[in-house]
């Protein structure tokens, strides 16, 4: 019996017997070279059978096919369909089909582990990981995938594109996540080849380009559900949320793309993720024409992992040539490196197998596509990146052993923040008429209103790159300077900008080619964040004190301000009617003058208050009035310098506003006048915080080779199935 087949209690065989006879069928295996899909693998069998219950088939129960006695295939049914008396076809996948009915809720991953991530996403489907992938960590977003449309075997994919493996099935049924070996597993002469191959070729491939991308949390809110919900009413989104809030029902369970809420009528909202990418591009073919390949929806692909993937597309589509052609099949499998006969060149090229469709029968004869020169990659060749410097000041950076590429994060110096703006000057006291004379100020001065604060500085410059490296030849490095806050004027209410951080550099790269982000850049392995602009405004000063915008003669005083230690700052003290000073000719008044208001206060400093004004002489005609002088605006006290690397600058704080010149009052217009003091200054921004230069590789391992164990005689050692043992 060359073919067997073992489901639930029956025995199918190609023998003649009348009962129970396989008597036809096929399967397809098949692994996606790139490691950027997951193929399904299928088989098809046409049995003769005369017990009618195998209609009342069991899903997903094991179908084991065996070759010989030694078993190649195991299959999970999915369908039984009847094809005559006492024929049915069964159709069946492979331990990944089941994935393809499962659902996977996704989430938002910030250094999760592949084991982690991979046993979440598979369920009660038993896996093997091997050791060296268990450990790697993940950053990144995986959707909510749900049957029909996708399911959990798309999110595998994701995960298993992004660290360069692939997966298998073992003959238990388990799936397995592991390299494939890149040595030779068998060889295939001629004489096992099947004549009618062929050996397509593709057009050169000029580049890949890679979209990196990366998830922080933003804090714009978005209403994400709006009505009347049911207990345990699921609730789905396109996009990750984080900081769920309800009102109406509560939220029974969530993640980052979903929400059980409970009985109610009311709304669901969420916070969220700012999605930032980029684009890592590889050359293939050095003067191809324009034939790029691009992945774009891979979005655990993060800075840690874009350069591997990259380079190991790179890689792939080199190889050009897959020789198509069936061969009798031995122990050859998707993933193998073979040495195999070329059919044109009549010679042994080596390649591997992308896909097998098996036919029964006899000889068991297997249509094979295997691409020649591939070679999968190794664990320890990966450029997934799991270490971190960050570097400040000037030095030079000596890599580590083992390290041939870096990504490099420059991150300038942030801006400096703009100045705060002097206080405002008062207005002159209002000139009125009498019937014959004019008197000058019958109402005191308007206190003036401080000035406003400076804006942040923006954040510095950021560039993202990557740099090839030697160990022992060290890379010079600086790391730029914030930039100063911009200085204050005296002449009038502008705002100043601070000056432009410096450029930190690395070997050739300068943050000068960078660009400035409103988000600023986010460490993926730390979460740390830089680069943004400044958080905080400047603090406008006071208003001095001075006449009421009410009250005919009546004062009003300044405005307190708090600073953002919680300490409050006080106008000058305000003037009161009983501080005016006057001179009587024994029966009239014949001039007044008043106490000048306070000035308005500005962080750090009180207000100043107002001087006594003075009168003099003895007749109407010579008697003189002297208005108090207006208080001073306080001066600003400079924000504190920036520390965080690449931050804007904080912004300056506003002066107080000048008080109100006291009234001055005479006969004549010309035997008055007012002293004048002086609004607040304006404090200089807050230097941005200084530039970083932040490095990204993978930290060496260890070096292990696999290898094919052979026995004393110099065959290969097999175990009971008939696999080549690896060891």
């Amino acid at each position: 019996m060359r073919n067997k087949l073992i489901y639930d209690k029956w025995i199918f065989t190609d023998s003649q017997q009348p009962d129970d006879q396989l008597a036809e069928g096929s399967f397809y295996l098949e692994t996606s070279l790139p490691a950027s899909a997951l193929g399904v693998d299928t088989m098809e069998l046409t049995v003769k059978c005369s017990d009618p219950s195998i209609k009342a088939f069991i899903p997903n129960a094991p179908m084991t096919y065996f070759y010989w006695d030694r078993q190649k295939a195991l299959f999970y049914l999915q369908s039984v369909e009847r094809v005559g008396p006492d024929r049915y076809i069964l159709s069946g996948l492979s331990a990944l089909g089941r994935l393809e009915k499962m659902p996977h809720p996704g989430g938002i991953y910030t250094g999760q582990t592949v084991e982690e991530v991979v046993r979440d996403i598979c369920g009660s489907v038993p896996v093997h990981i091997k050791t060296s992938l268990q450990d790697v960590q993940l950053y990144g977003w995986l959707p909510y995938v749900k049957p029909p449309d996708n399911s959990a075997r798309d999110n595998l994919a994701q995960v298993l594109f992004v660290i360069g493996a692939y997966l298998g099935t073992d003959m238990e049924g388990f799936l397995r996540v592991e390299p494939l070996w890149d040595g030779v597993a068998s060889t295939v002469t001629m004489d096992r080849m099947y004549s009618g191959g062929s050996v397509p070729y593709e057009s050169p491939i000029s580049a890949v380009s890679v979209t990196e991308h990366q998830y922080i949390q933003g804090t714009e809110e978005t209403t994400l559900y709006d009505g009347t919900a049911q207990e345990g009413q699921l609730v789905t989104f396109d996009e990750p949320m984080h900081s769920l809030k309800a009102t109406g029902f509560s939220i029974l369970s969530s993640g980052a793309n979903w929400a059980r809420l409970s009985t109610g009528t009311g709304t669901l909202t969420g916070k969220g993720y700012i999605h930032t990418t980029r684009q890592v591009v590889k050359t293939v073919t050095e003067g191809a024409a324009e034939n790029v390949r691009t992945i774009t929806d891979a979005t655990l692909v993060s800075l840690v992992s874009s350069n591997g993937v990259a380079s190991r597309l790179a890689d792939y589509y080199r190889c050009q040539e897959t020789i198509n052609s069936g061969l009798t099949a031995m122990a050859e499998k998707p993933g193998h490196v073979v040495s195999i006969w070329h059919p044109y060149d009549k010679c042994m090229v080596t390649a591997c197998i992308g896909t097998m469709e098996f036919a029964m029968s006899a000889v068991l004869r297997a249509d094979i596509t295997a691409m020649v020169g591939f070679l999968p990659p190794q664990p320890e060749e990966l450029q997934y990146y799991d270490a971190y410097e960050e570097l400040t000041g000037t030095g030079e950076w000596d890599p580590p052993e083992g390290v041939t590429v870096v990504t490099a994060v420059l991150i300038s110096g942030g801006d400096g923040g703009f100045s705060g703006c002097r206080g405002g000057v008062s207005a002159d006291p209002t000139e009125l008429s009498d019937s014959e004379q004019k008197l000058y100020g019958w109402n005191p001065g308007y206190g003036a209103e401080g000035g406003p604060g400076g804006q942040p500085g923006k954040g510095g410059k950021i560039l993202v790159a990557d740099l090839p490296v030697t160990p022992g030849v060290k890379v010079p490095y600086s790391t730029g300077i914030g930039g100063l806050g911009g200085q204050p004027s005296e002449e009038n209410q502008d705002s100043n900008p601070g000056q432009e951080g410096g450029a930190t550099t690395f070997g050739s790269l300068s943050s000068s080619n960078g660009a400035v982000s409103p988000t600023g850049y986010t460490n993926p392995l730390t979460g740390r964040t830089y680069a943004t602009p400044g958080d905080l405004p400047g603090i406008a000063g006071g208003r001095g004190a001075g006449a009421s915008t009410t009250a005919e003669y009546g004062y009003e005083p300044g405005t307190s301000i708090m600073d953002r230690d919680g300490n409050t700052w006080l106008p000058g003290v305000p003037a009161n009617i009983e501080d005016n000073v006057m001179l009587s000719d024994g029966e009239y008044y014949i001039a007044q003058a008043g106490k000048g208001s306070g000035g308005g206060p500005a962080v750090g400093s009180n207000g100043f208050d107002g001087a006594l004004g003075s009168v003099s002489g003895a007749k109407p005609e010579n008697a003189k009035a002297v208005g108090g002088r207006s208080g001073n605006g306080a001066d600003a006290k400079s924000p504190s310098d920036q520390t965080i690397p690449g931050k804007g600058g904080d912004g300056g704080h506003g002066g107080g506003g000048e008080g109100g010149v006291g009234l001055a009052v005479a006969r004549l217009r010309e035997n008055t006048s007012i002293t004048r003091g002086r609004p607040g200054k304006g404090s200089e921004g807050a230097r941005g915080g200084p530039g970083i230069l932040i490095l990204f590789y993978r930290r060496p391992k260890p070096g292990q080779k696999l290898l094919a164990a052979v026995t004393k005689n110099n065959h290969w050692r097999l175990d009971k199935l008939g696999r080549r043992c690896i060891v």
